[in-house]
């Protein structure tokens, strides 16, 4: 690595809350503050105290790009955030030039951050590294469009590495690109080991399921039908732990939340998910 700057980009990062900002953390703290910085999202105006400055040791650097009024962002402001597109690449220009960035690692799962690394990649003559937790274009939602396509397709011809998540994800994606398998590489060090389990003290007359994560677009097709099976059921109840607010969940995705057996709750820090889930008795996992 010597003589190497990378900057590792990802648009979720806390305290944003959410798997994906679990990630971003956990993968961080392995990355050694000589020959890396991260660089994620802010909310617009939001207080530079309430941001990580670093993670262990390695500098943390924020792009306002998240615009939020109530709960409400993405579905009013997203033509706002494409119209400063330019700007907040600028601004990640300018990160690569102070930091004398060589190399860049982008990760999905979120276009728009995608598109930004690869973007700054191409200008600033970086060597591109891809990570994925998730799939993008082979997600097949109807909202993935031709132009996710193009974007994957395009990166993954200019990238030198993808990493992936797990062995399970690597080996797909070396199943469906036969012709770059050298290029895919596991990097499973978000994961360190296993935490205790206990048994639940459950009277055996209310089975408790419990759901904590993000509900956007890319799961919502499986959270409905998983919902709606839950909601028929009797002496179940389901415990609801997500960032994403309770008017999104109603009036944007649609979801009848309002059961006498659903219960949502505020979300709960990364820190304390594995003792809130050893309060239920099944943990609800929806992808797209």
């Amino acid at each position: 690595m010597k003589g190497k700057r990378c900057l590792y980009l990802s648009w979720p990062i806390p305290p944003a809350q959410g798997g994906s900002s679990y990630i971003t953390y956990e993968l961080s703290k392995h990355l050694d503050p000589k020959h890396f910085i991260v660089v994620g999202s802010k909310y617009l105006f939001q207080s530079s105290n309430k941001l990580l400055k670093n993670i262990n040791s390695v500098k943390v650097y924020h792009l306002p790009t998240e615009i939020n009024i109530f709960g409400h962002g993405y579905r009013y402001f997203e033509w706002l955030r494409n119209l400063f597109y330019k700007i907040i690449l600028n601004r990640l220009i300018k990160i690569v030039k102070k930091e004398e960035i060589t190399d860049i690692i982008v990760t999905f799962p979120e276009e728009y951050y995608f598109k930004l690394g690869c973007d700054c990649a191409d200008l600033c003559n970086l060597t591109l590294h891809l990570y994925f937790h998730n799939t993008y274009s082979e997600q097949g939602n109807s909202w993935m469009s031709k132009k996710a396509i193009k974007i994957q397709t395009d990166a993954f011809e200019k990238a030198k590495n993808i990493y992936t998540i797990s062995d399970g994800l690597n080996g797909y994606y070396k199943n469906e690109y036969p012709t770059i398998q050298d290029k895919f590489i596991s990097l499973p060090h978000t994961f360190s080991d296993y935490k205790l389990i206990v048994d639940v003290l459950n009277d055996g007359s209310v089975f408790k399921f419990v759901f904590i994560g993000t509900i956007n677009q890319s799961n919502l097709d499986s959270t409905t039908r998983l919902f709606e099976e839950i909601a028929e059921m009797q002496n179940v109840e389901l415990h609801i732990y997500t960032p994403v607010n309770k008017l999104i969940l109603i009036h944007k995705w649609k979801l009848n939340i309002n059961k006498s057996n659903f219960f949502v709750h505020e979300p709960v820090s990364q820190d304390l998910v594995h003792s809130e889930l050893q309060k239920y008795d099944a943990c609800l996992l929806t992808h797209g």
